[in-house]
Parts: C-alpha cells; structure tokens; sequence
C-alpha cells in the first residue's frame, strides 16, 4: 500500500479497520447457522461457503494489476467476511463439543489447542508471505501472493471437509424472534453484561499509533522485508502467548493476567520513544521494533484466551452460534472503535508522510506518549471482570438481570457499529 499505491497513514488505517469491520457482523453469521439448516446440517455449509467467498475474493485481487484504494478495500472488505462467516462456525463448533466434552477444570482446552493450532497456521503464512513477497530481490508480485492465497485453502481444507464433525441437533431450530428474544434474555444477566462491559472498555481504549506503520516505511527505511520479519515475528509471538498460556497461567486470576500485561503493553509502547529518537540502546532499529512487536503479540494472545473461555461459559444450550458470535462482536467492536480513535489521532499532531520523510518526529513523539498511556485506563474496572473460572461459575448462578442494562448493551453495540460504518463509507469517499 505505501510503496506501490502511496497510501496515507490514515488510508492505511481505513483499509485496517475494513478488514476488521466484518468481525463485527459475526452475530448475523450466528443467527444463520443457528436458525437455518442446510442438507440437515448448521455449521458445516456454512464453513464452506465462507472459504469461497476468501477463495473468489483473493482470485480477483489477483487479477487486477494495480488496485485503486477503493478497489483494494471492497476486496478485503468481501475476503474477511468469508473468513468471518468459517471463523464463527469454527468457534461453535469448538463451544458446542467444549460444553458437551469437558468439565470446569478443563473448560478451554478445546479453545487452547484450537488457537494454537491456528497461530501455527498463520506462523508458517507470514514467514511465506515475507519470503514470497520480498521485492528487493527475487519475490513474486502482489498479483501472485493473491493467487496463492486463493488456491492453497482449496488445497488444503478439501480433504478435511468430510471428516469435520457436528454436534446432531436435539430440538428444532429457533425463529429469528426467538433468537432475539434469547439474546436480550442474556445480555440482561448480571453476569454477562458487567464482565462484558469492562472487555468492551478495554479492547476501546487499547489505542495504537496509526502512523506507525509509515514511520518504520518512510522514517526509517523499512523494506517489505523487513516488514516481513516484523510478521513473522508477532505471529511465532503469538504462537508462544497462547502456549505459555495454557501451559502456566491456565489457573491463574484473570483479573492478575490484565494487571501485568497492561502494564507490560505499555512500557513498552512508551519504549517506542527510544526508537523515534535514534537512541536504540546501541541495537539496530530492526531488533529494536521486532522486541516492541514480539511483546505485544505475546500480551494480546495471553489476555486473549481467558476473554474466550469466559464466553464460551456464558453461552446457553441450543444457541452457540449466536450467542457466542454476539459476545465476541462486542469485543471485536471495542477494537474497531480503538482503531476508529486512532484514526482521529493521527489529526492532533502532524504525523504526515511528508512530516516523517523530513525526520521531524514530534508529532510522533506526543501521539506515542498518549497512545501508550490510554492503555492503562480500564484497569481500574477490573472489579467487573469475575477473578477466574470457578468465580464465573457462581456468577453465573445468580439469577440477577437488568432491562436498563441489556438495553444499554445493545445500544452501544449498534451505535458503535453504525459510528464506524460511517465513518469508514466517509473515509473511502
């Protein structure tokens, strides 16, 4: 995007949130695999599907020379939400065989393995994508990447298609009225919409520098390489978070788990500074941003599973999909709208390319500063948050429901949906 369509930091951050907008729409995804089989099943066509909406997606990317912008965005926009669409089968899948499989000891296994297993997968595509796409020497064109990231999910996910396993359905599908009305029956409960609150406040104000990526391109000479390596690195990061996770702090408070990598998330986006400055503490300047993107992956992987797992505990029998779909959009929501502030950012201090590209850094000096600092804001709503399973668990009991505070929730999710929608429509226009 910056080397071949010179794109600004904020078309950057545009086609960013476009590709993380469809995450938000996981709900409708729920209520169609939940309420309308297909050849007797509700997971599995829709698994399908989606991998060839991402499939046809990345075959016309591929076939367009050099994509405008907007071109660039419709695309993403219609590959995600194919993801999206197997995404959320996989994740009730996984819930439903977790609710009928495991007791509360182990409850998040399943979601462990599956997520390790995931970030193996993606591990193993970034270190491709940065060899194949490395221009200063030998790599293939975006045309070809595209190509091969439409034909090696067919390869690969075909064979595993008929071994797939689905729960049988013991009831009959529930109307979308009745969908609804069991979504706004749990979002009422005490012991979903408080903890969710505070997940909802903490993924908004965890707030990146969205001029980041130009600085490391124009400001510091980075090559699709070594954005490559980058990749690579926050994704083997990732890999490692949720394996530590589930090796070491699988019982641990999750209320002590947010306190330490908040802090730690932190104080090393604050160490941003050092390499704005020049002053990398005698390391290069790859070294040195490959530590701040290895700890931060390696954070967000380890807050990440307990988030899963506090779900899948709050999800009623007989509506998985929609359900677990609606609490993670929440979620997703409250990350779209840190990218939406990080947006609006970039406006307060002059962060443009030209800015960078004469080395006059204070903008971005000031726009690290606070950045890194709105992290820490939410920790003092962690009283919202049950301190682990077993406390969960007795939440859960309580029968105790609020209508004001089931509006609320659902409120804030369309509003927050319908401000970003805008706000990207705006942006492209």
């Amino acid at each position: 995007m910056v080397d071949e369509l010179n794109a600004s930091a904020e078309e950057q951050n545009v086609i960013s949130v476009i590709m993380s907008l469809p995450w938000s729409f996981k709900l409708l995804y729920g209520f169609l695999s939940d309420g309308i089989s297909i050849f007797g099943m509700r997971r599995k066509p829709y698994f399908v599907a989606g991998w060839l909406i991402y499939i046809m997606a990345n075959f016309i990317l591929a076939f367009q020379t050099r994509p405008s912008i907007q071109m660039l965005a419709i695309m993403m926009l219609i590959q995600t939400m194919g993801y999206v669409c197997s995404d959320v089968m996989t994740d009730t899948m996984i819930v439903e065989q977790s609710k009928e499989l495991e007791g509360l000891k182990d409850r998040g296994s399943f979601q462990a393995v599956g997520y390790t297993v995931r970030t193996a997968g993606t591990c193993l595509g970034s270190v491709l994508g940065a060899f194949l796409y490395n221009k200063e020497s030998w790599g293939l064109s975006i045309s070809q990447v595209f190509v091969i990231n439409a034909v090696l999910p067919s390869l690969l996910l075909a064979p595993s298609i008929p071994m797939l396993l689905e729960l049988p359905r013991e009831k009959a599908p529930p109307s979308i009225r009745e969908q609804c009305t069991d979504i706004f029956a749990l979002v009422k409960r005490r012991a979903v919409w408080q903890p969710c609150c505070f997940v909802f406040i903490y993924n908004a104000f965890q707030v990146s520098n969205a001029a980041w990526s130009n600085f490391l391109i124009l400001g510091l000479g980075f090559g699709a390489w070594q954005i490559g390596v980058l990749t690579i690195i926050a994704s083997f990061a990732s890999w490692a978070g949720i394996v530590v996770y589930k090796k070491y702090f699988f019982e641990s408070s999750w209320r002590n788990i947010y306190i330490s990598t908040t802090f730690l998330s932190a104080f090393f986006s604050l160490l941003q500074l050092q390499l704005i400055s020049g002053k990398t503490l005698g390391l290069s300047a790859i070294w040195f941003a490959l530590g701040d993107t290895a700890v931060w992956s390696f954070i967000l992987y380890i807050q990440f599973l307990p988030m899963c797992i506090m779900y899948s505990g709050m999800c009623p029998d007989g509506s998985e999909g929609a359900s677990y779909a609606m609490l993670t959009t929440l979620s997703n929501m409250g990350g779209t709208v840190a990218t939406d502030i990080s947006s609006l950012l970039v406006g307060i201090w002059n962060v443009s390319d030209e800015a960078i590209e004469k080395h006059k850094y204070s903008g971005m000096t000031k726009l690290t500063i606070l950045t890194s600092l709105l992290q820490l804001a939410p920790l003092p709503l962690l009283f919202l948050i049950p301190k682990d399973k077993k406390e969960q668990l007795e939440l859960q009991k309580s029968d105790e429901t609020s209508f004001a505070a089931g509006s609320v929730f659902i409120g804030v999710l369309v509003v927050a949906l319908t401000c970003t929608v805008v706000e990207n429509v705006l942006y492209l226009i």
